[in-house]
């Protein structure tokens, strides 16, 4: 049977993964500043941070 290579996803994808976690971290982090610090609001943007820093990584790492 031949083996079928499975290609990896491009990387613009990653892309507008990464920039997508940054505004949805820079906007909860806006909302922590305005209404106050909440426990929920605080792991949203820390998740979202991450999610943004290793979809960039996933962007800037070596083929």
């Amino acid at each position: 049977m031949a083996e079928r290579r499975i290609k990896p996803p491009p990387r613009w994808f990653f892309s507008i993964l990464a920039v997508g976690g940054f505004v949805a971290c820079g906007i909860y982090l806006g909302m922590i500043r305005a209404e106050g610090v909440s426990t929920g609001r605080v792991i949203r943007a820390v998740g979202f941070g991450v999610l943004g820093l290793l979809m960039l990584w996933g962007v800037l790492g070596k083929r």
